[in-house]
């Protein structure tokens, strides 16, 4: 207090301070478009000036900051925009932090926005196009672009004349496994495509499948105690399909053919064949497909007892 003044109160008595640790972060920023162009006129995304803020403060404060946005209001544009926008600062949950005491640089963004008048345009799909051929034992099983169909632009004689979009060829000299790539799309002089001239493709290489026919024996099953069983045939011949390095006899050695002859009686019956496959490979075909077992009661017969009295016939 001045000389000979005497504080008789004050109000408020306490005041209470946050001491806080000064920091600084860069965050992301972006575009926010408001608004919409005039009728018959479309908008490109916008390129801005710098694509960060860094911001100086209260390091409380920075923690909640994750993004760095301009508001770029579009309404009934129809040319291009050259703005110089205020940074706004946002939280996780999109709430805008406005506080003095933060610095940020730079303060405001320039952005660029392409605005054009609409032209004719339609959907068209993508037909992705490799060259060369994969590794031996290899073959190219699918492929496919990611878009699909792009929309594409420009005058009605030159949107008449393409009904779909070819890619650069994609190289696959060589190729023994999945190859997901970049490529760009070839296209036909006057035609534009919105959103880019680049699509994803996929091209799925699988090992080629070789084809075997070989012979394997048929076993019964199930046959009732006491009886035999006659087929007609003990072998089938099988046709197995499966890369080359599967095509072992170890493997061939899983596949299991049998006649079931669960409940059948003594006779002639004509028997579907069953199929027990544990060796990983394709049954393409099996010939026949049935057979016919004859069945017989082989149980010995029990000679009636000779009695006294009884005399044996020459």
């Amino acid at each position: 207090a001045p000389r000979n003044v005497i504080v008789a109160a004050t109000s408020p008595a306490r005041v209470s301070v946050t001491i806080d640790e000064l920091s600084e972060k860069i965050v992301p920023a972006k575009a926010n478009i408001i608004g919409s162009v005039l009728s018959g006129y479309t908008y490109y995304p916008p390129t801005l000036d710098d694509n960060t803020v860094k911001i100086s403060g209260s390091k409380t404060l920075l923690d909640s900051i994750v993004q760095a946005e301009v508001d770029v209001d579009v309404s009934k544009a129809s040319s291009n925009l050259v703005l110089n926008l205020p940074v706004k600062l946002l939280t996780n949950d999109g709430i805008m932090v406005d506080d003095d005491s933060l610095v940020v640089e730079p303060k405001t963004i320039e952005v660029f926005l392409p605005v054009e008048q609409e032209k004719p345009s339609k959907w068209v799909n993508v037909k992705p196009r490799y060259v060369g051929s994969p590794k031996r034992g290899y073959e190219v099983a699918d492929i496919s672009a990611v878009p699909g169909n792009v929309k594409i632009s420009g005058d009605l004689a030159a949107l008449d004349q393409v009904n779909d979009l070819l890619t650069e060829a994609i190289a696959i000299d060589g190729l023994d496994k999945d190859l997901l790539t970049k490529a760009s799309l070839r296209l036909p002089k006057g035609i534009t495509v919105t959103g880019g001239n680049e699509v994803e493709v996929r091209i799925v290489i699988i090992a080629q499948k070789e084809s075997k026919e070989i012979e394997v024996p048929i076993s019964i099953r199930h046959l009732a105690e006491g009886y035999g069983a006659k087929m007609s045939s003990d072998r089938v011949k099988m046709t197995v399909q499966g890369v080359e390095e599967t095509l072992t006899d170890d493997r061939i050695r899983q596949i299991k053919i049998y006649a079931d002859l669960d409940g059948l009686p003594a006779g002639s019956h004509t028997v579907e064949l069953s199929l027990e496959n544990n060796s990983g490979l394709e049954i393409q075909e099996v010939l026949p497909p049935n057979i016919t077992v004859e069945i017989t009661d082989e149980t010995p017969s029990i000679s009636a007892p000779v009695t006294d009295g009884e005399e044996e016939n020459d």
